[in-house]
């Protein structure tokens, strides 16, 4: 990788924030993206839709996020189904809503 032309060391944050490869911490950094990774693809596939393209998706999208928000409090990790799907469906929202 070049890094003369880097204007920002990502690897030199990670260390920073989460501590040098190999750490116990960044090592449960590692893997709490991985399950988070994990659980996007999951619920993508069992949303079984990549875009909201009609009115009746979106209302019934945003039904379910407010379902969702209501089983969420401020100790929910953000690799659980809950916050990913509610992540996932707000997102998909945005951007119909935009079109």
């Amino acid at each position: 990788m070049v890094k003369d032309k880097m204007l920002y060391d990502f690897d030199k944050h990670l260390d920073e924030v989460y501590g040098k490869l190999g750490t116990q911490s960044r090592e449960a950094f590692r893997k709490n993206v991985t399950a988070y990774r994990e659980m996007i693809e999951k619920v993508d596939k069992e949303l079984g839709m990549e875009k909201i393209e009609t009115e009746e998706q979106r209302d019934w999208a945003e039904k379910r996020v407010n379902e969702l928000a209501d089983m969420m409090d401020e100790n929910t990790p953000i690799h659980n189904r809950i916050s990913v799907e509610l992540e996932l469906l707000t997102l998909m929202i945005m951007d119909y809503d935009e079109e």
